[in-house]
This record gives structure tokens, C-alpha cells and sequence, in this order.
């Protein structure tokens, strides 16, 4: 297992990134990069794309020209309701010793409070988040499902809740 906060330096190697701080949001299915001049390049059989990302929100001037092989472009629906159509790359992030790959679109972020966003579908099943509150919450992509969660916790869970079922609900009473 491997706790995250919901808060968290990241680093990404890939595009020469050394620190980012960064929001973790389960809401949120995608994860996103802050990018400015975003300038696609190259053959359509090897679409790429280079952008400026200011990494600290508090100096503008200290910019990082990036430049990633692109993956896809996707539409993306923001937590404020508008749609827009990203540049989709694929890259390495990572948290302490833990590295693993992600899919992240680029998107203007220069009014938020972190430059990334990471969205569930970028956090291994492996991870368990730690909320603000204190307990940890194990977040997981909705494509392992129980099975998921069991590999991830070495807890039965489908026989739990067989076991609640049977010591805890009443059957209903059928009506003729």
C-alpha cells in the first residue's frame, strides 16, 4: 500500500518538472496540467504538442517550456460546466519513491490554486488516500470494482456483505 494526501509535491520527470504542488481529486475523472502557449508540432503519424507551464502560482516569471508526444485530444467537461477540447499526453509522475504513468490533458489553470489536478483515473489501485479528516478512504478506478478493492485491502468483501446480508436484512413479506 502507499497513502497520498490530498495535497501533494509531485515531480514529472518526463517534462523536466522537479516540483509541482498539486491537488488529488477523487471528483474529478481526469487529471489536468497547467499550460500556457500550447503549440501543437510534428507529422500527424507523430502529433506532438510543446506548452509553457509556470509552476509557482506566486512567480509568473519563472517559466518551463515542455514539450510531449500527444496521445489524444478529448472534449472535458470542468467542475464549472464548460466543455473544452484538450491536448491529451501521456507521462511519468511522481510521489517520494513511486513513480507510475499517467494521462493528462492541458488546460489553462493559471487562476487555480494548484497547477495540476489529479484525477481519479491517474491514482493506482494501489493507493490509498487520506482525507482531511483523518481516516483513510481507499479510492478506486471504477473498473476493478470489488475485485479491486479485495486484491487492494486483502479484505473479503463480497463476503461481508453476504455475511451482513444473511445476519442483518429481513426478507421482505410477499403479498399474494
Amino acid at each position: 500500500m502507499f497513502t497520498i494526501g490530498w495535497e501533494e509535491w509531485i515531480s514529472l520527470p518526463d517534462l523536466g518538472l522537479p516540483a509541482l504542488k498539486t491537488k488529488v481529486d477523487t471528483g474529478a475523472r481526469t487529471s489536468a496540467l497547467h499550460a500556457s502557449v500550447i503549440e501543437p508540432f510534428g507529422s500527424t503519424a507523430n502529433p506532438q504538442v510543446r506548452f509553457l507551464i509556470q509552476p509557482n502560482p506566486d512567480d509568473p516569471r519563472l517559466e518551463i517550456t515542455c514539450s510531449a508526444k500527444v496521445v489524444d485530444q478529448r472534449n472535458v467537461t470542468s467542475s464549472n460546466g464548460e466543455t473544452e477540447l484538450r491536448f491529451v499526453i501521456r507521462t511519468q509522475l511522481q510521489i517520494g519513491e513511486r513513480t507510475w504513468p499517467v494521462e493528462v490533458t492541458l488546460t489553462n489553470r493559471e487562476s487555480m490554486a494548484y497547477r495540476m489536478l489529479v484525477g481519479r483515473t491517474s491514482i493506482p489501485e494501489d493507493v490509498i488516500l487520506e482525507s482531511e479528516s483523518g481516516p483513510k478512504v481507499l479510492e478506486v478506478n471504477s473498473s476493478p470494482g470489488l475485485e479491486g478493492i479485495e486484491s487492494a485491502t486483502g479484505v473479503d468483501l463480497a463476503g461481508k456483505i453476504i455475511e451482513h446480508l444473511e445476519t442483518q436484512v429481513r426478507p421482505l413479506a410477499r403479498h399474494s
